[in-house]
């Protein structure tokens, strides 16, 4: 039951490198063995903790591209604004609230 952990590790390296597709397909694969074998009393705690592991690498990932869409959507906004002067001739400012992205 060993390998239950190595598809977690397998799974959370896929999050890491960014190829959500292949986690989802190992997380699947996760819990169709656990549905199927069932889970050894002795590697449920460890199983909880990663799989909790899991969850909030996935929720740190959910807030940070919520981020960058509301990042996107106001560099759209001010690149729109970019003229000058709006049609009734009024001098129209917009700032861009976007911070640089940080990588980890």
């Amino acid at each position: 039951m060993a390998d239950l952990l190595h598809m977690l590790d397998r799974a959370r390296a896929e999050i890491m490198k960014g190829h959500a597709g292949n986690a989802l397909a190992g997380l699947e694969e996760f819990s169709d063995r656990v549905r199927q074998q069932g889970v050894p009393d002795h590697l449920r705690p460890i199983l909880r903790k990663r799989i909790s592991e899991l969850h909030e690498l996935a929720e740190s990932s959910l807030r940070g591209a919520r981020k960058g869409v509301a990042d996107v959507r106001a560099i759209i906004l001010a690149a729109r604004s970019l003229q000058t002067y709006d049609n009734s001739g009024q001098r129209q400012v917009t700032f861009t609230p976007a911070t640089v992205g940080k990588r980890y």
